[in-house]
């Protein structure tokens, strides 16, 4: 037979050689893999995931452990169905781990992981945190202040209103289940009873309209009563009642009570409280614990959430939640339904030092106008239309100039007079009220100073005062504009530091940044400047404007500096965090101008609640007075001296070496609004 043709794709046999060689390459190579990849190795060689299984704590269907989760190399709570609990307990267990993971919130425990163990019973695991929950936090009051306590209220309502808009019921929120660490985080937890708001969705997921139980006895299975006592809503102590997120905003009402209070709002027998929860039988807080200061408008917030009627709630979370923000900012609560003179009262405590100030000007105001219409009375001889001319300029503040010159026309005062006693007042109010409200103060002071120069362009008074008073808003421009020489010899260092920095044209609304006053301060201390009050002033100008930062305190430091005597050695650090100044200095320290008008510390515009001094010099503490810090470290401070009685109403702390400081000194020299404790070290 004749052997086929061969063609020109005929396949041939591969060399056996090539075969061995490409086995070669691709051979599995432990040893080299134990090499290369060492972890990508532990991993494949990890036998059992969860190691080291220690009990944390035991629940009606649950048991908690501690254990170590060896592919991700971290520690992690395990939840274990209860080894008491059949299988028709399977489902809700796992659909409680479902409902948490499929939810994602800063404040809402996360689920890592589900799975089923050896013996065939599921288990999930989620975030290890610590043992500190808001039950522990409450029992502490009164050393954990409310408003912390109402900061964490605020991020578990944050938690809640997120579940709500994605259909979630908690419907078991106590204090208990809220855990808290010391670094702010608040998590939202125990999630068994959680519901889906829309059932038909839910079945349609594959979640129950109920996850779990938790203060049901573990005999009587049939039980519709699912809740924790003290913290449940009516609807949830009666069977077969609709349940929604006003249900959550009842329990939230608990929760607010308990912080108030520091019990939940029903106790007693197990019948007894579900008798007081079914008919909401919420005593007035005031009432019931007249020893705690419970505030009016908290108090109704309590109330209105706790409505037996869900209407009569809170529609929201987020209602809720503003009315506790409303609080915190000051304002009224709605539930309170504050009248007039609420308002007022809330008014004038949000703003203590603005109306101070403005109800000592008006005074001030009062009395000079009083003033200048008796010496107007003894001057003039004008008409009844003239007087009540007057009377409507003495309580205008921005009258034109046209009416200044029709009343100047008919008034033998003159001019020039007149102008001497604007720039004087001028002078007057500077003197009085810069170190409470700078920029208010200045802005008053340049009117009236305008007013004197139009009256008298020569006015030698005013253009000084009109030219301290640019050099105080650093608008070193327009105060160079008024032609002040060296010649005024007061003013002379004042000229030449405004002419070094010639450039500055700031206002009001357009402030030097940080490093243009630090620069500006440096110059003023290398060229001996010794006016310390006006660079006073020109930092109060400067932190009034700009709200003081974290960022500012170079700028105070600084100033400092020139102060005491151009040390170099003066450090102040600042951190905003847990509020703390620490100042320190070689020799001396100062901290006010002892010669001053105000002798206020400028540390003042630092949101403080704790002060560490350290001098090698003297130090007078009566610098610190009206400071609202509650300790002062005052160990590294080797000459610490009282010369006059202080007021730091917040003070209940005092650190010093061993017989630094006697108790008869601070009780004499100190008043506070809370007992002083001395901490001495022993090792100092």
């Amino acid at each position: 037979m004749r052997e086929p043709k061969k063609g020109p794709f005929e396949f041939k046999q591969p060399d056996p050689k090539l075969l061995k060689i490409y086995a070669d390459a691709n051979r599995y190579d432990e040893e080299l893999l134990d090499l290369l990849c060492p972890s990508f190795a532990s991993i494949l060689e990890a036998g059992k995931r969860y190691t080291d299984v220690e009990q944390l704590g035991q629940g009606a269907l649950k048991d908690v452990f501690r254990t170590f989760d060896t592919r991700s190399r971290r520690w992690v709570a395990m939840a274990r169905l209860r080894k008491n609990r059949g299988y028709r307990f399977f489902d809700p267990f796992i659909h409680e781990a479902w409902l948490i993971a499929g939810m994602n919130h800063p404040n809402i425990i996360k689920v890592h992981d589900v799975g089923v163990d050896g013996g065939q019973r599921p288990f999930f695991t989620m975030d290890l945190r610590g043992n500190t929950s808001l039950q522990t936090l409450i029992s502490q009051e009164p050393s954990y202040p409310l408003a912390g306590l109402l900061e964490i209220f605020n991020k578990i309502c944050d938690a809640i209103s997120y579940a709500h808009s994605r259909g979630v019921l908690h419907l078991d929120l106590k204090p208990q289940n809220i855990q808290c660490d010391s670094f702010g985080e608040v998590l939202v937890c125990d999630w068994g009873l959680g519901q889906r708001t829309h059932f038909e969705e839910a079945e349609d997921e594959g979640f129950p309209s109920g996850l779990s139980r938790s203060v049901i006895d573990e005999d009587e299975h049939d039980t519709q009563v699912l809740g924790s006592l003290g913290y449940m809503a009516p609807e949830q102590a009666l069977p077969n009642q609709r349940k929604d997120e006003r249900t959550d905003i009842y329990s939230l009402g608990c929760i607010l009570h308990a912080i108030l209070t520091g019990h939940p709002p029903f106790e007693g027998t197990t019948e007894k409280v579900l008798d007081d929860t079914a008919h909401s039988r919420v005593a007035p807080l005031r009432k019931r614990f007249p020893a705690r200061e419970i505030p009016e408008g908290l108090e109704a917030v309590v109330l209105k959430a706790m409505a037996l009627a869900p209407g009569d709630r809170y529609e929201s979370v987020r209602l809720l939640q503003q009315e506790i923000r409303n609080y915190l900012g000051g304002y009224a609560t709605a539930a309170e339904e504050p009248g007039f003179f609420r308002e007022m009262r809330l008014f004038f405590g949000r703003n203590r030092l603005p109306a101070s100030i403005a109800s000592l000007a008006l005074i001030i105001l009062t009395v000079t106008c009083v003033l200048f219409v008796q010496y107007l009375d003894r001057e003039q001889t004008a008409t009844a239309e003239e007087r009540q001319r007057a009377n409507r300029l003495l309580t205008e503040v921005d009258m034109i100039s046209s009416d200044y010159q029709e009343l100047f026309k008919q008034s033998d005062l003159t001019k020039k007079e007149l102008a001497l006693n604007l720039t004087n007042s001028a002078n007057a109010n500077m003197r009085m009220s810069v170190a409470h409200q700078p920029v208010q103060i200045v802005a008053h002071a340049l009117r009236l100073v305008d007013m004197a120069l139009m009256l008298d362009p020569e006015c030698v008074p005013a253009r000084r005062a009109q030219f301290v008073l640019n050099c105080i808003k650093l608008d070193h421009k327009a105060a160079l504009k008024m032609g002040i020489s060296d010649q005024y010899g007061a003013l002379a260092p004042m000229v030449n530091l405004a002419r070094q920095f010639a450039k500055f044209d700031f206002d009001e609304e357009k402030r030097p940044t940080t490093e243009q006053l630090i620069a500006f301060y440096h110059a003023a201390a290398k060229n001996k400047f010794e006016n310390s009050n006006h660079l006073e002033k020109v930092l109060l100008y400067q932190l009034e404007s700009t709200r003081l930062r974290p960022t500012d305190a170079p700028l105070v430091e600084a100033f400092f500096q020139v102060v005491n005597d151009r040390s170099k050695k003066l450090t102040l650090e600042y951190t905003w965090k847990n509020r703390t100044a620490v100042v320190s200095n070689e020799g001396d320290l100062k901290l006010r101008i002892p010669s001053g008008n105000y002798k206020l510390c400028v540390l003042r515009y630092f949101t403080l609640s704790h002060l560490i001094v350290n001098c090698s010099g003297s130090f007078k503490v009566s610098d610190l007075n009206l400071l609202e810090i509650e300790s002062l470290d005052l160990r590294g401070c080797y000459n610490a001296t009282f010369d006059q009685r202080i007021h730091l109403l917040r003070l209940n702390r005092i650190y010093t070496r061993k017989g630094q400081i006697s108790a008869s000194d601070v009780e004499k020299f100190i008043h506070s609004n809370s007992s002083v404790k001395i901490i001495e070290d022993p090792e100092l």
